[in-house]
């Protein structure tokens, strides 16, 4: 056995991970997964849809350059963007409005078909006081 003299310190022992330290690296690694997916599919494209409405992006030759207040300024006097985003805004809504009902719909009928499945199972089978034990 190791004894230490009075004024001597002992020796720092290596952090281990508690407890708390492992629940906390599992639920990172539980979310990275979606973290990645949420930052390749949204985050990205967002960022890359900002830089092409701030320079002059041509469809094949890609960035030619920034374009910044030229591009929003030019909105104004384009005599096709009023239609097009009223077009935009009337599509959203009856598709939003359209797909809710569909899904709504669909919902219903399926749990109408389970409620008279179930109900037609129950009455074709007889119930145990009917039964006879031969």
């Amino acid at each position: 056995m190791t004894t230490l003299s009075p004024g001597a310190q002992a020796p720092p022992r290596a952090p281990r991970l508690g407890w708390w330290r492992s629940r906390q690296l599992q639920g990172v690694l539980y979310v990275l997964p979606t973290m990645f997916i949420v930052i390749v599919f949204f985050v990205l494209p967002i960022l890359l849809v900002g830089q092409m409405s701030a320079s002059d992006w041509e469809l094949l030759r890609g960035n030619s350059g920034i374009n910044f207040p030229d591009n929003y300024t030019a909105v104004e006097s384009n005599s096709l963007f009023v239609g097009a985003v009223t077009f935009t805004i009337i599509y959203t809504v009856l598709v939003t409005v359209l797909l809710i009902g569909l899904g709504a719909g669909i919902a219903v009928g399926a749990a109408l078909t389970l409620a008279y499945r179930s109900v037609r199972f129950a009455l074709s089978r007889p119930s145990t006081a009917e039964r006879r034990d031969d």
